[in-house]
This record gives C-alpha cells, sequence and structure tokens, in this order.
C-alpha cells in the first residue's frame, strides 16, 4: 500500500473503542478514519486500497482504523453455520499482514460477562435480538466468542509478535482516561497529549417499539442534528428505559467459561480478570 500503515484499534465490541479511538484521533500525528469503523479487512476489502485510503483525509499523519469486526472472528463451524455472511470476518491478520507487515495493534478488553451482557443489550436495542438474554447466548456461540480475547488475537499471533500488541482493560481506561491514551501513545512512539476532553460512558439503553421506529426512520435521522441537544434528550428518555442489571450470580457463571482463555491472555500479555 502507498501510504504510511495504519495504527489498528481492533476491539473488543462495547468496550469504549469509540471513546478512546476519538481521543488518539486528537492526537496531532494521529488522522481517525471516517467512517471511525471502515470494516475494510472484513466486509469492505472487494472496494479497494484506493477506497481504503480515501476513509483518510490526513496523508501525513498516522491513519487509525478502529474497526471492532476486525477481532469477530467465528472461532467455530457452529458460529459460521448460525449466520453464513460471518466468513467476510475471517483471515483478517492474513490481510493486514499483506499490507501492513509491521503493523502495531490496540486491543481493549473488558470483563468478558459485562461485554457479553452488553452486547445482548446493544443488539436489542436496535431491533436485531428479540430473544430473552440466557436463549440468545445459548444459541447463539457468537456472543461469547468475541469475548475469548485470546483466541481472538492468537489468529494475528500467527502472523505478527506479540511485540506488536498492547492489550488494555476498558476498566483501568473508565478509571484513568488520560493515563491510558497516554499509554497508547507511549507504545505508538508518538508524542503524549497533556490533557483530553473526558468521554463519558454510554448508558444502556432499551428503545420501546417507538423508539424503534424512530431510531431506523429516514426522515428522523434527516433532522436529528436540526434538534436542540437538550429536546433530543428529552425524546430519548420517552422512549427508552436503562436496561435492567445481570444478577451477580449469572456474572460469575459466566466468566468462569473464560477462564482458559484469560489463563493465556495473561501469560501472554500480562492481562487478565482472573
Amino acid at each position: 500500500m502507498d501510504r504510511v500503515s495504519p495504527i489498528f484499534l481492533i476491539g473488543s465490541q462495547k468496550s469504549g473503542t469509540t471513546s478512546l479511538a476519538k481521543q488518539l484521533g486528537n492526537n496531532p500525528k494521529i488522522c481517525l478514519s471516517s467512517p471511525k469503523e471502515p470494516d475494510y479487512y472484513t466486509g469492505n476489502y472487494h472496494r479497494g486500497v484506493d477506497w481504503y485510503n480515501d476513509c483518510f483525509d490526513k496523508q501525513q499523519k498516522i491513519p487509525l482504523d478502529a474497526s471492532t469486526s476486525y477481532t469477530m472472528c467465528p472461532l467455530s463451524n457452529l458460529s459460521l453455520a448460525i449466520l453464513p455472511n460471518r466468513d467476510k470476518l475471517l483471515d483478517v491478520p492474513k490481510r493486514i499482514k499483506q499490507d501492513h507487515p509491521n503493523a502495531k495493534f490496540i486491543y481493549i478488553v473488558r470483563e468478558p460477562a459485562m461485554r457479553i451482557y452488553s452486547h445482548y443489550w446493544h443488539d436489542v436495542k436496535y431491533g436485531r435480538e428479540k430473544r430473552p438474554f440466557n436463549k440468545a447466548i445459548k444459541e447463539d456461540c457468537f456472543y461469547l466468542e468475541l469475548s475469548r480475547y485470546h483466541e481472538q488475537v492468537s489468529k494475528y499471533l500467527e502472523h505478527f509478535d506479540k511485540q506488536n500488541f498492547l492489550v488494555i482493560k476498558f476498566e483501568d481506561y473508565v478509571q484513568d482516561q488520560l493515563r491510558t491514551v497516554n499509554q497508547c501513545e507511549d507504545f505508538l512512539g508518538i508524542p503524549r497529549s497533556p490533557a483530553l476532553e473526558q468521554q463519558q460512558a454510554n448508558k444502556g439503553q432499551q428503545y420501546s417499539s417507538i423508539g424503534l421506529f424512530l431510531l431506523n426512520s429516514r426522515w428522523t435521522k434527516n433532522i436529528d442534528k436540526l434538534i436542540p441537544n437538550s429536546f433530543r434528550q428529552l425524546i430519548k428518555k420517552a422512549i427508552s428505559r436503562e436496561i435492567p442489571r445481570i444478577s451477580e450470580d449469572q456474572r460469575k457463571l459466566l466468566n468462569k467459561a473464560f477462564e482458559l482463555d484469560q489463563r493465556k491472555l495473561k501469560e501472554d500479555f500480562g492481562v487478565s480478570y482472573l
């Protein structure tokens, strides 16, 4: 490829990648892609390198690709059978290696059970999931596979060295955003940001049927920017409610299923939830 090699913020989904990408994108050495998740090495590879390069408008800066689909590799034949178009999520590390042999990766992970729970309610919010939580994660292993962080990153270790990866915890990022951003900047070898705009964590919301209609309406999307933010917040409050909390027993049971993966993550990257 004929431009500076991108930085890849590869996930995980529902672990603060949007906020972290925005803050890294404010560093004068970095250019965040538009859209934030171009998904070039998954769903848009057929568009070609020129399309990908056009996602970054500052050629003199280091491009930042924050596509969380890059760590959504199906880890079983069952996962592929449930939704066959997931095959586009395969071979991402191989494709990146071909284009950027010295690429660097940032992988922000979250407590497995909480990531799964947030993922599920995200799908419910946008009308993609109708099943109760327990039924959904039992029938579609994809929810669990995205929290198998070591298995996901091991696909990359077949092509890249461990030194090319920085694995950080979502919980550490929430506790001290500047420290985490500086950690990423040090890893990338660029000057530190002296300060940054704090990003607020998104609260999980469940939309009513009216809310889903408005959310997916082309008319609503066209006028959204014309409505004052205070009024938008009032509308959002009227058509949504906070998601219920996961029970502690369920949380512990879910996390237990990831103990082996977490041990391997700790061995290779010094990060775990054990």
